[in-house]
């Protein structure tokens, strides 16, 4: 038995090591491709991101190009609006000034046939006092 349990150690033991060389293995195999290819990694890497910060910055500048222009453009539409409003404004104005002035054309008409209209009656009834024997 006691050899059977001195076994079962050098056993245990045995597959602790191997699993431990494995570890090794593996890690030196790492170390071996970063150091054939790590160095380039990191180039590259950076490369990426410096063409993706600069395609950043150029979507920036491009959106506040954009932006500048939009609010010229706006800011034309307004001065155009406020012009055409103060044009409009003063056409509003000239037309009702003339609409009054109508208006008040058309009430002295109105009177000028009211007396006419009483001129005529006072002449008719003045000819019939005339006419009448």
């Amino acid at each position: 038995m006691l050899m059977l349990n001195l076994n079962i150690k050098k056993y245990g033991s045995c597959l602790r090591c191997t699993r431990h060389l494995h570890l090794i293995y593996y890690r030196l195999t790492n170390l071996t491709l970063l150091q054939n290819y790590g160095p380039n990694a990191w180039r590259i890497h950076n490369y990426l991101l410096e063409a993706v910060a600069k395609q950043s910055e150029k979507a920036l500048e491009d959106l506040k190009q954009l932006t500048v222009e939009v609010n010229r453009e706006r800011k034309n539409n307004q001065a155009c609006l406020g012009c055409l409003l103060d044009h409009l404004g003063k056409q509003l104005t000239s037309l009702e000034t003339r609409w009054t002035e109508l208006i008040s054309s058309v009430l002295q008409i109105e009177m000028a046939n009211v007396a006419l209209d009483a001129e005529i009656e006072k002449l008719n009834k003045r000819e019939m006092e005339l006419s009448e024997p």
